[in-house]
């Protein structure tokens, strides 16, 4: 009896180690088509169920039913595989064939490639999930045996063309239902099926895009602001170096100005004595102070008291020195004790002090009174004292 047979084709199926662990494998339409492999099908024996190892020479006689027309193995693209005649020649399996004898299941030797993944799409099985690849497909014998029982399932069957034989694919028996997880950026994801799972995976990565993209765009526009906000600084302060540049020889002139000012005040106190190389503005106007007031102590005195006690003697009669009586004069006037005497009140005699400026008076030259023709005033006294 010739049959033809779809013998092999493409997909994920399942098998089991020396532990009992399931382990899905593979089989790409590359190398199931491979022109090696169909090649390999040529005259290979035909067996009732598997036999116990690979059919050779010396277990042939007692396991082959018939054999593989040997111009018949081709792929055939609308089958989705390998199609072969089988050319049964045993008495016995005549009868089986189409009954206990349908589904078809090759023994062959493969290299096995450890990489795990997804099956493309558009190819059979799309999106199943499997643990290793087939390649390098090489048959030893090509077995028979009843429905459902074949790896590749009822569709890897022999196509009987007698009326009432004709074999029509069978739905394999529903699978238990199996959980498929992984695990992806600390989250565990659960499916029922590798597809359902695939898509979890794919929407977590979506999510995961979109949020690193929000990330990122934050990101940029936290930059933009602080970017801005530099600039903004830069150029306020570009703008205040440009004011004091600006500003800068104005206030060189007016510092200039006011040190003229002062020398020249101060050199009228000073006279041929004043010497101002080195002299901060302070030293210069304690120079003029002390000129006048032999008592005068700078220490612990602040710039404005400074500068106020300046503005005093500097209007004062020029190289004047303070005597006692003009020291009683300001006290008098300011209503602070002198030389041990008691403040001068609203009951002393207002004659006590014109008496101590006309006892000054006496004691100076006549060249001083010709050089100077105006007094001390009476708010020079108050600030003085």
């Amino acid at each position: 009896m010739r049959v033809p047979a779809l013998v092999a084709r493409s997909g994920v199926f399942s098998y089991h180690d020396a532990g009992g662990k399931t382990i899905h494998e593979w089989r790409p339409p590359d190398e199931v088509l491979k022109v090696d492999s169909i090649a390999s099908l040529k005259d290979l024996p035909v067996t009732n169920r598997h036999p116990s190892g690979f059919v050779d020479p010396s277990t042939w006689r007692g396991v082959a039913i018939g054999h593989v027309s040997s111009e018949s193995p081709r792929a055939d693209a609308t089958a989705g595989g390998v199609m072969a005649d089988l050319v049964i020649s045993d008495a016995k399996a005549l009868p089986l064939i189409g009954k206990d004898l349908i589904e078809v299941s090759c023994g062959y030797r493969v290299d096995l490639d450890e990489t795990p993944g997804i099956v493309p799409e558009g190819m059979p099985d799309a999106g199943k999930r499997y643990d290793r690849i087939q390649r390098n497909i090489q048959q030893n014998h090509v077995a028979l045996g009843p429905r459902n029982w074949g790896r590749q399932g009822s569709a890897v069957s022999m196509r009987l063309d007698s009326s009432g034989d004709e074999i029509a694919p069978v739905e394999a028996e529903e699978a238990p239902t199996m959980k498929h997880t992984i695990k992806l950026d600390g989250k565990e994801f659960t499916a029922e099926t590798p597809e359902a799972l695939q898509a979890l995976v794919d929407a977590h990565y979506a999510d995961k895009s979109r949020a690193d993209a929000a990330a990122a765009t934050a990101a940029a526009t936290a930059e933009t602001e602080r970017l801005k906000g530099e600039n903004a600084a830069l150029t306020a302060k570009v703008a205040a170096e440009q004011a004091r540049a600006d500003a800068a020889p104005a206030l060189a002139v007016a510092a200039i100005k006011a040190r003229a000012e002062l020398e020249t005040a101060a050199s009228v106190v000073l006279g041929k004595a004043a010497k101002f190389d080195g002299k901060s503005d302070r030293d210069v106007r304690v120079a003029v102070i002390t000129s006048c007031d032999s008592t005068f102590k700078a220490d612990g005195k602040s710039d404005e008291y400074v500068t106020a006690a300046f503005e005093v003697w500097s209007k004062a009669k020029p190289a004047a020195r303070v005597d006692a009586s003009t020291r009683k004069i300001a006290a008098g006037l300011s209503g602070r004790k002198t030389d041990g005497a008691p403040a001068a009140t609203e009951t002393d005699d207002p004659h006590d002090v014109e008496a101590a400026r006309a006892r000054r008076d006496q004691r100076t030259d006549g060249a001083y009174k010709k050089r100077h023709s105006s007094d001390i005033t009476l708010e020079d006294a108050r600030d003085l004292a």
